[in-house]
C-alpha cells in the first residue's frame, strides 16, 4: 500500500469496504516473519515493528505462561477485510 496517492487509497477503502470480511484462522505457533499488516486507511509502521499492537498474540501467550489467564485458544482468528462494525454484527454475531 505504499507509494499511493491519496485519492488511490479512498478509492480502494470504498471498493474494500463493499467486500464480505473474512475470518482467518492464525495457529498461535504463527512465528513473527510469517504475519504480515496491511491496511490503506492509517499508519501501519507500529504494527509491522510490533504484531501485537494489532494483533496480540504474545503478549495473550505471556499471560496464559503466567497463569494470568486460562488457554489462549488456537488458533486465534482475526478478520480480514474493511468493513463496518455494524454491517459486521449483523452479518457476523446477530442478536
Amino acid at each position: 500500500m505504499e507509494n499511493l496517492t491519496q485519492g488511490q487509497v479512498v478509492k480502494m477503502s470504498v471498493e474494500m469496504g463493499k467486500a464480505d470480511p473474512t475470518l482467518s484462522e492464525v495457529p498461535v505457533s504463527t512465528t513473527r516473519d510469517r504475519t504480515r499488516v496491511r491496511h490503506t486507511c492509517y499508519d501501519i509502521r507500529a504494527a509491522k515493528a510490533d504484531r501485537n499492537t494489532s494483533f496480540p498474540i504474545d503478549r495473550m501467550l505471556e499471560l496464559e505462561k503466567d497463569g494470568v489467564i486460562g488457554k489462549f485458544v488456537d488458533p486465534a482468528f482475526s478478520f480480514v477485510g474493511l468493513t463496518s462494525q455494524l454491517r459486521l454484527r449483523k452479518q457476523i454475531a446477530p442478536a
